[in-house]
């Protein structure tokens, strides 16, 4: 049994108009109190929907990714948690304010994480594929769709080459 679509009111609407334009100006400094003004407000959505509704209100009113919606209301949620980490965090010699801040560094210093410590592959990647999907975004649809191709068919090429590697040395070693 499936759950019925959320019916979207007027304060659900106003609610995702203002996520999705605070989701759409997280460039240049100051995206952490974005990013947390847009988790407390993805935070009041969720709990006006029902059981199971979140999802799909999520994607086709805020054109937000779950996990990215996550990330947004675990800041928000440690709102006061970050703010005492920044008043110590430093990177290297200097010190670190708000402004200075990635979502990613953010979350790691949430996490209890310093900001010295190296980012793994995965932080990396997801950086990487948030401006990607950013860029796309801003692209008219032909465009984007082109770009999208190009980049999947330089993905799949990558992929099918990483795993012929995978496999010779097991082949060679028979």
């Amino acid at each position: 049994m499936t759950t019925p679509a959320p019916i979207p009111t007027t304060e659900l609407l106003n609610l995702a108009a203002r996520i999705k334009a605070a989701h759409e100006a997280l460039t240049g400094k100051n995206v952490v109190p974005r990013a947390m003004q847009a988790g407390e407000w993805l935070k009041e959505a969720k709990d006006k929907l029902d059981h199971g509704q979140w999802q799909d209100w999520l994607e086709k009113n805020c054109d937000l990714k779950e996990r990215t919606a996550q990330r947004y209301m675990k800041l928000a949620d440690n709102k006061v948690k970050l703010m005492e980490k920044v008043r110590t965090a430093t990177r290297g010699s200097k010190t670190v304010t708000m402004s200075d801040l990635s979502i990613s560094d953010a979350l790691k210093l949430v996490n209890g994480q310093s900001l010295s410590e190296r980012r793994n592959s995965s932080d990396k990647y997801d950086k990487i594929e948030e401006k990607l999907i950013g860029k796309l975004e801003k692209m008219k649809a032909d465009e984007a769709e082109a770009a999208a191709q190009e980049t999947i068919n330089k993905i799949t090429k990558i992929v099918s080459t990483k795993k012929a590697e995978k496999w010779r040395p097991k082949l060679a070693a028979q």
